[in-house]
């Protein structure tokens, strides 16, 4: 069954996992592989942070059509560069 963004904040993350991978990961086939040995990568939001993030944004969108998705995006990104700040992430810093 497809899981709309509409719909994903309404879902129980924990439905979304299988074997220790996420129904996303296998749909999309994401690999961090290179990042993470060439560049010491490692997320920096959990993955319901992240979900919050994206479907926060696409709720903006597409429900309120008044709200300046660029403020939105940029608040998004000073939350995320904050959340980097914190773990004392080099990039970050």
């Amino acid at each position: 069954k497809p899981l709309w963004v509409s719909r994903i904040s309404d879902v129980n993350l924990n439905d979304l996992y299988n074997d220790g991978h996420t129904l996303i990961d296998k749909v999309l086939k994401l690999n961090c592989d290179k990042a993470l040995a060439y560049l010491n990568w490692h997320s920096t939001l959990c993955y319901q942070s992240t979900v919050k993030f994206i479907t926060d944004w696409y709720k903006a969108y597409y429900n309120n059509h008044s709200t300046d998705l660029y403020d939105i995006t940029v608040s998004q990104i000073r939350e995320y560069v904050q959340e980097a700040k914190n773990q004392e992430l080099l990039w970050s810093l």
